[in-house]
């Protein structure tokens, strides 16, 4: 499998762009309210609703790891549980003052929103880049409901990473990335230098890698079984398998300093996700 920029491309373009076709559909029909809109919206996208982007699985629950523990969950509960999850690690690093939050590879950025709603930093600015047209013109749809969040839907791709769009002058700054690097075989070093030379006026960077790499950090998984079989599905798909080298490369050159990791910690049980928080050295 050629895992490349015009494979993500073609695989969510048309899902993202259905997201979007959605939410415009709802606003057009009088749909102000924001929180209902997200809510929809994620209904939608996950498939629970008719007509819905995402096809359900065949069983009713999927197997689901929670801090590694493994629980059944029906499709909806999934989805919400995953967005917390992801809100949890995010929000315990981001200070209450931070001025930038950004996703790379954000989709139509329903982690962003529920953020938000979460109650993440109203005065920061957000930023959810995406790859897809679909999945930014989604984004920018829903945003638009909700005028008093500062959001913008940048192009991104980690193929070619521009991290332009992020402020200079931004004092403290949150980044992330959620199930995105999995699609880059081989992330180069360069992305990240790239991104913290943007980021070098700033006082804090704090950053979050939830990408499914368990199996790169085995000395730090408990389940042999779970390692193995993740590293034969990642191969098989071609998913990302550099990720710790990156990391270890950047940390030798004192560029940050990763700060814990929890290895195959959430996520769907056939491909969990390792949660890394690093900030800049």
């Amino acid at each position: 499998m050629i895992r490349d920029r015009a494979f993500v491309s073609r695989k969510y373009e048309q899902i993202w762009g259905g997201v979007r076709d959605f939410i415009r559909a709802q606003r057009a029909a009088g749909q102000a309210d924001f929180e209902s809109a997200f809510h929809q919206a994620l209904q939608f996208s996950n498939g629970s609703v008719p007509g819905g982007t995402c096809v359900p699985g065949a069983a009713e629950e999927t197997p689901f790891l929670i801090r590694g523990v493994e629980v059944a969950l029906a499709p909806m509960a999934l989805e919400y549980v995953w967005r917390d999850l992801v809100a949890h690690e995010v929000l315990r690093v981001t200070r209450t003052d931070a001025e930038v939050i950004a996703e790379f590879g954000s989709g139509w950025s329903p982690n962003i929103f529920n953020l938000w709603l979460r109650g993440a930093p109203r005065t920061a600015a957000y930023f959810g880049g995406e790859l897809t047209e679909g999945g930014r013109q989604a984004a920018e749809a829903l945003a638009g409901i909700r005028p008093a969040m500062k959001f913008t839907a940048p192009a991104f791709d980690w193929s070619y990473p521009d991290f332009s769009f992020l402020p200079r002058e931004a004092r403290h700054v949150t980044v992330y990335s959620c199930f995105s690097i999995e699609q880059i075989p081989q992330l180069s070093v360069d992305a990240i230098r790239d991104l913290l030379h943007q980021t070098a006026a700033a006082q804090t960077v704090q950053g979050v890698f939830i990408e499914p790499v368990g199996w790169q950090f085995p000395e730090f998984s408990a389940d042999r079984a779970l390692t193995e079989r993740t590293r034969s599905y990642t191969r098989e798909r071609n998913y990302n398998t550099n990720l710790r080298q990156v990391m270890e490369t950047l940390g030798a050159e004192n560029r940050l300093r990763i700060l814990n990791i929890a290895v195959n910690s959430v996520g769907a049980a056939v491909n969990p996700g390792t949660v890394i928080h690093w900030q800049r050295a």
